[in-house]
């Protein structure tokens, strides 16, 4: 018999456990893997179609809301020129094009750093070496799923030589990969820089991009993702058109050799190489193997939801059907433990709280004290005037009637009341009254 009680005690808490757990996904509203909110995902899921051309990808994502459709448009050039990756927007399919950027990753120099600021000045530093990316293998593209309905494109983009390689992600949802969120208004572009055949063990590389079509850039030191918590230890630039602004954003640690280095990225100037682009220098330290993860996107298309009111009173529920499980089990423990049961009715509330607070408090401890507590002294009333805050708990005398007819050890009579205080009165007498039909069981 005691192993069944036990058995309940073990049920009940697991009760409240998982009102726990589901209390927290039903107020999230998020039960896959990426910390996103559900109803958030499905309001913001994209359609994405893909075209490939011999040294060109097209990439067309549409929103699937019927009322609030739009189109982000990539286009992905590799020739002579570089890698480019250019989005155009249009908020709605009729519309024009209402914003248009890019970026073009031109070549890598390698270089000294004279002055030692760890970023490269074409009129300061000395360039060693320069690697134009002119020469590319045809792409690599593959699809996977991410939940049902809804796909990640995958598209690899490497030099013939295999020392600049960039891996592009494009989602239909929020997903997670290598531990950072790709929302579906951006692309995730993974940069890596391997086997370059340095001159100088102390030179550095400075990826040379060219920042195109925007009117103008300015440098962002709080990016979109960051304010959204999406990710963290970000910078980047952006450049507006029509209320519409687009980004290019870079973390500011790269992997080189497996260790985590901070990088540093030049002013945007004006570029000698495209006079409608402004350059930009990404640098990196020496190293054989260079991961950087860069993201380009447009801001503030992510369409908010209203949490409902209606999830309230469900977790208001689900919270106080945890509250009682636990209440239930601790009672439980202590009925099993002592379940000897006496006839001793001598010792009523009276007698407990004289017995409990005999000596009375300081007046100086008045402040934050319970008032039950100063009812047990002498001048009550005058104590009481100077508490600002009184919270009282009424107790019947068939509370302790059945409370006596238990048998208890050292303080946990005590401890058991100061428990059943926090539940409200029905709840306290359906409890004992269990715990005394469960005695004559026994």
């Amino acid at each position: 018999m005691k192993k069944q009680y036990y058995l309940m005690s073990i049920f009940l808490l697991s009760i409240l456990l998982f009102n726990i757990n589901f209390t927290l996904t039903i107020a999230s509203g998020e039960n896959d893997d990426d910390g996103i909110n559900d109803d958030f995902e499905e309001k913001n899921k994209r359609h994405i179609e893909v075209g490939i051309g011999e040294n060109e990808i097209v990439v067309e994502s549409v929103r699937r809301s019927e009322v609030d459709r739009d189109e982000i448009r990539a286009f992905i050039f590799f020739d002579e020129d570089g890698l480019y990756i250019g989005l155009r927007y249009r908020s709605k399919l009729e519309s024009e094009c209402e914003l248009e950027f890019g970026i073009l990753f031109h070549e890598i120099i390698e270089y000294n750093d004279t002055n030692k600021n760890g970023i490269f000045n074409p009129d300061i530093d000395h360039r060693i070496k320069t690697l134009p990316l002119n020469d590319f293998k045809p792409v690599f593209y593959e699809t996977s799923d991410i939940s049902s309905g809804t796909s990640l494109h995958y598209f690899k983009i490497q030099t013939v030589n295999n020392i600049f390689t960039a891996c592009i992600y494009f989602v239909e949802e929020f997903v997670v990969i290598e531990k950072s969120l790709i929302t579906p208004t951006q692309a995730k572009i993974d940069i890596a820089i391997s086997n370059y055949e340095f001159e100088s063990e102390s030179s550095q590389l400075a990826l040379y991009t060219i920042l195109d079509y925007g009117e103008d850039y300015e440098i962002k030191e709080e990016t979109e993702d960051e304010k959204e918590g999406y990710a963290e230890n970000e910078n980047g630039v952006i450049t507006t058109s029509y209320d519409f602004t687009g980004y290019f954003t870079w973390r500011n640690n790269a992997v080189v050799d497996k260790n985590l280095e901070n990088i540093l990225v030049n002013e945007v100037n004006a570029d000698e190489y495209d006079e409608y682009g402004q350059g930009l220098f990404i640098n990196y330290p020496n190293g054989e193997h260079i991961y950087h993860d860069p993201k380009i996107g447009i801001e503030n298309l992510l369409i908010p939801i209203d949490k409902p009111d209606s999830l309230i009173p469900l977790i208001i529920l689900i919270s106080v059907i945890g509250a009682v499980s636990a209440s239930s089990a601790y009672a439980i423990n202590y009925y099993v433990k002592h379940r000897g049961v006496t006839l001793k009715l001598d010792r009523d509330r009276e007698a407990y709280f004289s017995e409990k607070f005999e000596n009375g408090l300081d007046e100086e401890l008045y402040e934050g004290k319970l008032a039950l507590q100063i009812l047990a002294g002498e001048n009550a009333i005058e104590k009481l005037s100077l508490i600002n805050k009184i919270n009282i708990t009424a107790i019947s005398e068939e509370f302790f009637e059945n409370l006596n007819r238990f048998e208890w050890e050292s303080f946990d009579r005590s401890e058991f009341i100061l428990e059943m205080l926090a539940l409200p009165p029905k709840e306290r007498l359906s409890i004992l009254d269990e715990m005394i039909e469960k005695t004559h069981l026994i």
